[in-house]
């Protein structure tokens, strides 16, 4: 057994604590260890559920812009039009990402 965290912690809840510990952890989209961990440290709790969604097309507006980019290194002429369309694109992921991620106050 090569664990880092060596310490435990016991807590005792009543059928309406845990059960409202239950459904923020189910909310968070976390494990209980790391959801507990992060309010037990004060750290911000936030569900990157919808961010998972994005990282697919993102990943494929990369790949588009770094085929643009290998023309025109290559002194091909690179479509306007191309550019622009990812720059819409881009737009969209980040009205995607900035709903999904619910601002720290």
């Amino acid at each position: 057994m090569n664990r880092k965290r060596h310490h435990q912690l016991l807590i005792r809840l009543n059928d309406e604590e845990l059960a409202r510990v239950k459904q923020r952890i189910a909310a968070s989209g976390m494990s209980q260890q790391a959801y507990l961990l992060r309010a037990i440290l004060n750290k911000p709790i936030v569900n990157t559920d919808g961010v998972i969604q994005i990282l697919p097309q993102l990943k494929g507006i990369g790949n588009n812009l770094n085929q643009l980019t290998r023309l025109a290194h290559t002194g091909y002429p690179v479509p306007a039009g191309e550019v622009a369309t990812m720059g819409k694109e881009l737009e969209k992921l980040w009205q995607s990402l900035r709903q999904s991620i619910p601002r720290q106050s």
